[in-house]
């Protein structure tokens, strides 16, 4: 299963719901609309209105843009240090080449590196005239991309550094971004590396320059396919989402790497500390099925087996009620598995702001896609079947 087919989203649940819903709150996304990339810094500068269906849920905040770097053939490594990172992260930068035949690369590493085998993630202009990437001991890529000189190309990298994995995406014309390496491994000799703190550009030809801009780190879990991802050990990758207090709609879709994992996908107001901060929760059960927390217990309304295919899911969340309902499948073919069941039990709930995702099991990854919150516009409040809607 690729990453490609996340691209063809639709919005999610049964169509007698989103018509009833329809009358008090802004329309979900149509299916033609691509999400912005995750974490673009233009995209990122002004917070998400209500409802837009071109923004996506979570907008990161960004370090202030460093200053262009230029590094020469026969020079030192260039190194600029960040805030040292011990999770998931991206980082983006701006990188223009001289010249086609370069053999120029920016890498991070935990401390200035002064060689590259101290570069535990590694992006290369090479000699070839194409684009690739560090990958154990051996530089590949899984597209040939090649590059032109006097051309900037803006370059994401999303870090995995518990996994000691990356991918490398390059901004594509039309703002989204290609996957030029999908879940490398750190350098061979970096594979114990616990944090990484600096950005290193070096040329090891002997002719051109590279020029290195805007470099950002982010201190998230998303990724440029507009994605959260959470593995065994992460503990809570949450994501901001408009502010609710009367209704709301929370559609994703959410795809495991194994079978028998223990897996969460909820809502909460604030950060959630632990489990009972979460008001809602959708579990993929170790029992290869999915549930949902009632009150003080997880269960659910059909039987709804998981394997490592994408499961589209609708949330929608009644604060004045404290209680919610789940869709899972396409607006013309979906099931309900949970319908109005409770907050949980003793869970702060007079608002709702985040997404929470996270594995509780000792194994395995859980990936959100397109996460997207709609509340309520002009609601008073909402009750199966009946709403009284204000002016």
């Amino acid at each position: 299963m690729t990453r490609a087919r996340f691209v063809e989203w639709r919005a999610l649940g049964r169509a007698s719901s989103v018509l009833a819903y329809a009358a008090i709150a802004a329309s979900a996304p149509a299916c033609s609309e691509p999400a912005t990339p995750a974490g673009d810094p233009a995209a990122s500068a002004a917070p998400a209105a209500a409802g837009d269906p071109d923004v996506p849920a979570f907008q990161p905040a960004v370090l202030q843009p460093a200053a262009c770097t230029t590094v020469v053939p026969n020079g030192p490594f260039s190194n600029a240090a960040f805030t040292a990172q011990h999770g998931r992260f991206h980082v983006e930068y701006d990188a223009t080449p001289t010249t086609n035949s370069l053999d120029g690369t920016v890498g991070l590493s935990a401390g200035a590196a002064t060689g590259f085998p101290q570069l535990a993630i590694a992006v290369r202009f090479n000699t070839l005239g194409t684009i690739d990437v560090r990958d154990g001991d051996n530089y590949r890529a899984d597209i040939a991309e090649p590059y032109a000189a006097n051309t900037s190309y803006h370059i994401r990298i999303d870090v995995n550094l518990r996994g000691h994995s990356y991918s490398a995406w390059l901004r594509n014309a039309f703002g989204g971004y290609d996957e030029l390496a999908a879940g490398y491994g750190f350098r061979t000799e970096q594979l114990g590396v616990t944090s990484l703190d600096t950005v290193d550009t070096k040329i090891d030809s002997q002719n051109g320059n590279l020029t290195t801009c805007g470099f950002v780190m982010v201190a998230d879990a998303t990724t440029a396919d507009g994605c959260v991802v959470a593995s065994a050990g992460d503990g809570f990758e949450t994501v901001a989402l408009t502010d609710t207090s009367v209704l709301d709609t929370l559609g994703f879709t959410a795809t495991v790497d194994t079978i028998g994992l223990d897996a969460v996908v909820a809502l909460s107001a604030g950060v959630p500390a632990n489990f009972n901060g979460l008001a809602t929760a959708v579990r993929f059960n170790v029992d290869g099925n999915v549930d949902a927390r009632n009150a003080a217990a997880y269960q659910a309304d059909i039987a709804l087996p998981y394997d490592t295919d994408p499961l589209q899911f609708r949330v929608i969340a009644d604060v004045t009620s404290k209680t919610y309902s789940v869709f899972e499948g396409s607006t013309f073919d979906a099931s309900e598995l949970a319908r109005q069941y409770a907050f949980r039990t003793g869970a702060p709930a007079t608002h709702l702001d985040h997404l929470a995702i996270e594995v509780d099991g000792p194994s395995g990854t859980l990936t959100v896609c397109f996460p997207y919150a709609t509340p309520s516009v002009g609601a008073a409040y909402s009750r199966e079947g009946t709403y009284a809607v204000v002016p």
